[in-house]
């Protein structure tokens, strides 16, 4: 029998990421939530053990997970990179943890074409400038700038200029936008802006499932799961 998963935890400040990948399996929804501890002062992110659940992701779910993470470590994570659920923002408070909410999972709610058959689509032209405009809050340093662009995202997210999803991606950007840029207020503890590094570790666990032809049930995707989280332990997290 396999001795228990037990990554060797940096030193120091650590910053958790976290991410889920969906998979399917007889038509229900499975999640695979992944998480990961980076030193502040490194490069390197470390995966602690996956787990797998039936249903949507959601933030109920992703507490659990984190309860599973032992007080002597949670005690050293000063931060969470994560995407923007419900319960994330007060599970941190309650941790005495920053937040950095991901970048990449909010423009890909906004991801759009710039040709003639986008713009012609309701709101394909406000769609593209509230990315662009999104785009420029998420680093913006200069206030006077930045306000006048939020004033802009408050016309977008009210009426019927774009979609009512793009309405309610913008409102949600508009009541968070603190903590999109969490990473600009403490430069020092070196904040991934994306939990991109999940998204490799995906890309590795698909490409070994394709090859091996395994993970068709949901005990066969956690097996290969762990292994190759066993065999990578960690990967290189980039901003």
């Amino acid at each position: 029998m396999a001795k228990p998963y037990a990554p060797q935890i940096p030193e120091g400040p650590l910053i958790l990421l976290a991410d889920g990948i969906w998979f399917k399996f007889d038509g229900k929804p499975w999640v695979l939530y992944l998480t990961a501890l980076k030193p502040c002062s490194g490069k390197h992110a470390v995966f602690l053990r996956p787990y797998l659940i039936q249903g949507k992701e959601g933030g109920v779910k992703w507490q659990k997970i984190f309860s599973q993470i032992p007080e002597d470590i949670k005690r050293r994570t000063c931060a969470l990179v994560v995407d923007n659920f419900n319960g994330m923002q007060s599970y941190a408070r309650e941790n005495n943890w920053l937040i950095q909410l991901c970048h990449f999972h909010l423009l890909a709610k906004l991801k759009v074409k710039r040709d003639i058959k986008q713009r012609t689509l309701k709101g394909g032209a406000g769609r593209i400038e509230i990315h662009e405009l999104i785009s420029y809050a998420l680093h913006a340093k200069d206030p006077q700038r930045l306000n006048e662009v939020l004033n802009r995202l408050e016309f977008f997210s009210k009426g019927d200029v774009v979609t009512k999803r793009i309405r309610a991606t913008v409102r949600d950007f508009l009541n968070c936008s603190v903590y999109y840029r969490t990473f600009l207020d403490y430069p020092n503890l070196n904040l991934p802006t994306t939990t991109n590094t999940m998204e490799s570790m995906n890309s590795l666990l698909k490409a070994l499932l394709r090859h091996s032809r395994g993970g068709t049930t949901p005990k066969s995707l956690l097996r290969w799961s762990e292994g190759l989280i066993r065999l990578k332990r960690q990967l290189a997290c980039r901003a």
